[in-house]
């Protein structure tokens, strides 16, 4: 991860105006009740639920390992971030963007 990217503070949701239920990734339409008043919001905190580790890029020079985590968010979206370094289940973390793409750090 590129420290010095701008970072924003949890990653894009869209909630549903209509009844409220929030998405990941964003949606258009709400699959709970089919309204078309989605808007965009942030998911701040999640769980780690399952980790892995990237140890090899073909064909890239100076590769360093890469952390992925499968988290749930306290409304139960399911999102598929990097993270900052290593992180046990059951781990805590705080949800931020860098670009578009969805980080987690401990």
């Amino acid at each position: 991860m590129n420290d010095t990217a701008d970072t924003t503070t949890g990653v894009t949701i869209s909630r549903c105006g209509k009844c409220g239920t929030g998405y990941y990734p964003t949606r258009l339409l709400c699959p709970n009740c089919g309204a078309n008043a989605m808007k965009p919001d942030k998911a701040t905190d999640a769980v780690v639920e399952e980790t892995t580790v990237v140890r090899h890029n073909a064909g890239q020079q100076n590769w360093q390992p890469r952390h992925l985590a499968t988290v749930r968010t306290p409304e139960n979206q399911i999102i598929v971030v990097g993270l900052e370094g290593p992180a046990p289940r059951g781990t805590k973390i705080k949800l931020f963007e860098q670009g578009l793409a969805p980080y987690g750090r401990a």
